[in-house]
């Protein structure tokens, strides 16, 4: 996302509230490395901005919320999942995506993102510190569901019409759910219901269906997979090995390298972590290869020709 910025030679405020700009960042950098998928994403701020938050667009940085939609929760009888057809900035990645499938699509996977996850969405509309304080006290969980119920319906609304727009997969990010920030506890009560609700209309929509945890997700990896999604995303912090047996020959895994590596560790570092992990899940498979997470806009090259040659010398499947 960052480094398709960067390699147009302008600013984030600008590419990002373009979706021609957003795909010729895209088509710049896959004909630089031909990557097998191209992931289409505008920050962390879309689907919350389009529900009625606030965003800023800050020079020289990925975009973010910077006022949340209620107040209180009697606005939340006024929120109301909008046609992204129709509004800003949803059109900017439906814009973008049907692009790219037209042009590089035939080559490589179209991977489109929804933002973020019912969770994380909840959190930016209701405000993320009053939101997990309301989760702690339980004194309007009725309330709570219904947020996070609108967030899913609006994620496979939003879903639906990237599918329409040409993307091969939908994928979104769910990142405070994790147990950096939750519990597996309030993982299970509050986030996996709506990650299997999506995981399984998906599906029944023929919508190939992913996403995406930040952190540390061991002690709910079993959880995230038992979803049914086509894969997970994990970040290094997750244990390998036991991704892998929760995974088994149920779906994929996606990532882990770490971004921090791939912008500040050598090249011996990043070879040494890539094969690190191929090796690790050679004998099972499912592993889609790439960052754990987003790649800091001035990631070398070097890392991304290393990481690129380590997936074929050392993730032969023979």
């Amino acid at each position: 996302m960052a480094m398709t910025v960067a390699a147009l030679g302008r600013d984030f405020p600008e590419v990002y509230r373009d979706g021609k700009l957003v795909a010729a960042g895209h088509i710049h950098e896959w004909e630089k490395y031909r990557h097998d998928g191209v992931i289409v994403d505008i920050g962390t701020q879309a689907a919350a901005e389009s529900l009625g938050c606030q965003a800023g667009y800050p020079p020289g940085d990925i975009p973010r919320v910077t006022r949340p939609a209620m107040e209180s929760w009697a606005d939340l009888e006024r929120l109301s999942i909008p046609d992204p057809w129709r509004t800003f900035p949803l059109t900017v990645v439906l814009d973008a995506v049907g692009i790219l499938k037209s042009t590089i699509g035939k080559h490589t996977t179209i991977i489109a993102t929804v933002d973020q996850g019912p969770f994380t969405l909840a959190s930016q509309l209701f405000g993320m510190d009053r939101f997990l304080l309301e989760i702690g006290l339980r004194e309007h969980d009725a309330e709570i569901h219904r947020l996070l119920s609108l967030c899913a319906d609006f994620t496979l609304t939003y879903g639906s019409a990237l599918r329409a727009a040409g993307a091969d997969i939908v994928r979104m990010g769910d990142s405070s759910s994790g147990p950096d920030m939750v519990s597996p506890k309030t993982y299970a009560q509050y986030a996996f219901p709506y990650h299997l609700r999506l995981a399984e209309e998906f599906g029944r929509r023929g919508i190939v269906f992913e996403f995406h945890v930040c952190g540390n997700a061991t002690l709910i990896i079993g959880k995230m997979v038992a979803t049914g999604a086509a894969y997970v995303e994990i970040d290094e912090k997750t244990d390998l090995t036991v991704a892998r047996e929760a995974v088994g020959e149920r779906g994929g895994v996606g990532g882990p390298i770490s971004p921090s590596l791939m912008r500040f560790g050598t090249e011996a570092e990043v070879e040494a972590a890539c094969r690190r992990v191929l090796e690790a899940w050679l004998p099972q498979g499912g592993l889609f290869f790439g960052s754990g997470c987003t790649l800091p806009w001035d990631t070398p090259e070097t890392s991304i020709r290393t990481l690129m040659r380590c997936a074929e010398q050392y993730g032969s499947y023979q």
